[in-house]
């Protein structure tokens, strides 16, 4: 490989479970980067919310689907069912109503999440990563 371009390539049209390496010169230093390839779940770009880096994961009608372990959704009590609600005082009824409120969050503040588990309303705090 002889550019970026060339490695980007490498890597998106490698086998799973395949390993590379390459070689990168820079300013007279040499690196070699080792890579394996894994097989990773495809997401629907319209199923993004944002808040899967905090670890949850939403249908279309805002249930709560997955709280990945060890996440920040974990840490706060969030679990599989749980119903958005709303964010700070704007109601929330669809992915695409959480996808243009998150856009418009202000990053690296607390903002607080409505949820319902079993008819039980409760309060927790989000605080989106800086992009």
């Amino acid at each position: 490989m002889q550019n970026l371009r060339e490695l980007k390539d490498a890597i998106l049209f490698a086998l799973m479970g395949s390993s590379l390496r390459a070689r990168v010169s820079r300013a007279n230093q040499t690196r070699e980067l080792s890579l394996n390839t894994k097989s990773r779940p495809i997401v629907s770009m319209s199923a993004l919310t944002y808040l899967e880096p905090l670890g949850m994961h939403f249908d279309s009608k805002l249930i709560l689907q997955k709280a990945d372990a060890g996440s920040r959704a974990q840490s706060q009590g969030l679990l599989s069912g749980d119903k958005l609600m709303q964010i700070g005082n704007i109601a929330l009824k669809s992915l695409a109503d959480l996808r243009k409120l998150l856009s418009n969050l202000e990053r690296s503040k607390i903002h607080h999440m409505l949820f319902e588990h079993q008819g039980f309303q409760f309060f927790t705090t989000l605080e989106l990563p800086k992009i």
